[in-house]
């Protein structure tokens, strides 16, 4: 995998913390968690930190944020999931993103809709 693979992961899980407009430490935690879980099925010689993923998520996270709020929203998050159309293992991609999205004890709807898109995408069934 490329470090622009790494960028889009990072892009996707971070759109699933901040989907419902709230962000809580479990979704930030799970995301970190869901990185290092991802790197260990699919890339376990990838230089991805838990740091670099921290400092990536507090860095963009405003942008993202920004990105979800405009017309252009649902372009953005289709470009993303489409920029991962040759990942190597998209059902691990996809159980990452519902562990984040559950991770507050919450499955919003917005998240939902998002994992579904990906799912559908990649033709994968959940």
């Amino acid at each position: 995998m490329t470090s622009e693979h790494w960028m889009h992961i990072f892009t996707l899980l971070a759109i699933i913390v901040v989907a419902d407009d709230r962000v809580y430490k479990e979704e930030v935690d799970s995301y970190i968690a869901q990185v290092e879980f991802l790197k260990a099925e699919v890339d376990t010689e990838a230089l991805v930190t838990t740091k670099l993923a921290f400092d990536w998520f507090v860095a963009q996270r405003p942008e993202i944020q920004e990105k979800l709020k405009s017309d252009d929203a649902e372009f953005f998050v289709i470009r993303t999931i489409q920029q991962l159309l040759d990942f190597p293992n998209h059902a691990a991609l996809l159980e990452a993103m519902r562990s984040v999205s559950i991770s507050d004890q919450e499955y919003h709807v917005q998240e939902k809709s998002i994992i579904e898109l990906a799912a559908t995408h990649w033709g994968v069934d959940l």
